[in-house]
């Protein structure tokens, strides 16, 4: 992510725009741009650069500071700019409006603008809306922010950071749990048990597990317990399968930090490994209970910790709990000769994600042998399972409109990732 900041006085002059600095002569145009900075050099360099989001925050076009000193083409308004792909311009007054400097040491519009930047887990799109609303309460409607972008993604300031009363600085060996060092009590009992991987072992041990008081107990045992609860029952383990179908009871049950630490633990087994790995392919089978859960206030908290986890990862999870919706563009190339549909991309914010299985190259479905046929809807259901995307906020666009109960060719195995590391 690359973002520009200027809050001071802003000018056109060509139709080039130049934003003053604190030496900005003004005794002729030749002065005024050559003591200047060009907004178009700007530009120039995010196109040089590799970030994928570009953020330009202009607070400019205030009264004019040159006491009517303007000749020929230069004039207190910027010129409209066309944003290069990947970028949002952000401008703190409406084309020929003037920006209030306000009365402290920000402009109005500014004000506004860190008012709403750090509010946990809207779009920045949502974000700027905020920040117009307040701006134009603010000046009674004389001041009207607006935006230029081509962003293709979506980009938050703040995806939620863990700002709650209970910690999770976790030990390194809760995250790699297969490092995890048990002690000799009733709770570690019932994790080893967990870890067997035996159907004959899992189930006492959850059963167990009624008898205990988990608030005794550390919050990294808590949060182990979690993981391996979930992967037990994603081993089909009958009765963490019924602790998991009964989750939201089983959690009332105990106090408000423990049933925290569970709920984390159960989450993160969703997308990391025993090693604390990102999972090549997300541990899904029960997600959507875990995922419909932490929509409820009462597990926000949770929510935040797994969103926070997965940061790191945006270009491997392109759905994070939470998320309003997972929109794909789907692409099926139709062989004339026999009539079979293969699929031939996979479009998320206008970019192919279909990646083979080895994560080198994008799918190639003309040379790919490792091929499946399954009916549409079923490629669907692989669609939301990939992702941990719950089926009712996957929404995916066909452009060969397929009916659900045809049959097309997939890979048998491939990734999906916002781009090639």
């Amino acid at each position: 992510m690359g973002l520009f900041y200027f809050a001071g006085h802003g000018f056109q002059i060509e139709g080039k725009n130049y934003l003053a600095t604190i030496d900005t002569s003004s005794s002729d145009e030749y002065s005024l741009k050559r003591t200047s900075f060009c907004l178009n050099d700007i530009l120039d360099m995010f196109e040089a650069g590799n970030a994928r989001t570009k953020i330009i925050i202009l607070d400019a076009c205030r009264n004019n500071p040159f006491g009517g000193r303007f000749r020929g083409d230069a004039s207190m308004t910027l010129a409209p700019i066309n944003a290069p792909k990947g970028t949002i311009i952000g401008y703190s007054t409406s084309p020929g409006e003037t920006a209030d400097d306000g009365e402290g040491r920000n402009g109005v519009y500014t004000q506004a603008l860190l008012t709403h930047i750090e509010t946990i887990d809207i779009s920045i799109e949502e974000m700027f809306k905020r920040v117009r609303n307040t701006l134009s309460l603010i000046t009674m409607g004389k001041q009207t922010s607006w935006e230029h972008t081509s962003l293709i993604g979506d980009f938050y300031f703040n995806y939620g950071y863990i700002s709650g009363e209970f910690s999770t600085r976790y030990l390194k060996n809760a995250f790699a749990d297969s490092r995890y060092v048990f002690e000799d009590n009733s709770i570690d009992n019932v994790i080893k048990g967990l870890k067997s991987h035996d159907w004959y072992t899992q189930n006492p041990a959850i059963t167990s597990l009624k008898k205990l008081q988990l608030n005794e107990y550390k919050v990294d045992s808590l949060f182990v317990l979690g993981r391996n609860i979930y992967q037990a029952a994603c081993g089909n383990s009958n009765e963490t399968i019924d602790f998991i179908k009964n989750l939201e009871n089983e959690l009332n049950k105990q106090d408000e930090e423990v049933a925290f630490h569970l709920l984390n633990g159960l989450l993160y087994e969703v997308y990391f490994d025993s090693r604390g790995k990102i999972r090549r392919r997300l541990k899904t089978d029960h997600f959507e209970k875990l995922l419909s859960l932490i929509e409820k206030p009462k597990y926000e908290e949770s929510k935040r910790f797994i969103r926070y986890s997965l940061i790191p990862f945006e270009n491997k999870v392109l759905y994070k709990p939470g998320h309003k919706e997972l929109v794909f563009d789907i692409f099926f190339k139709e062989d004339k000769d026999n009539g079979k549909k293969f699929l031939s991309q996979i479009c998320y914010n206008a970019q192919n994600v279909l990646y083979d299985e080895d994560a080198e190259s994008l799918f190639d479905y003309k040379n790919s042998w490792y091929i499946t046929r399954m009916k549409y809807e079923e490629f669907e259901e692989k669609l939301s399972k990939m992702t941990a995307c719950p089926f009712n906020k996957l929404i995916i666009h066909d452009h060969g409109r397929t009916p659900q109960d045809e049959y097309v060719i997939v890979p048998i195995d491939f990734c999906l990732l916002k781009f090639k590391e």
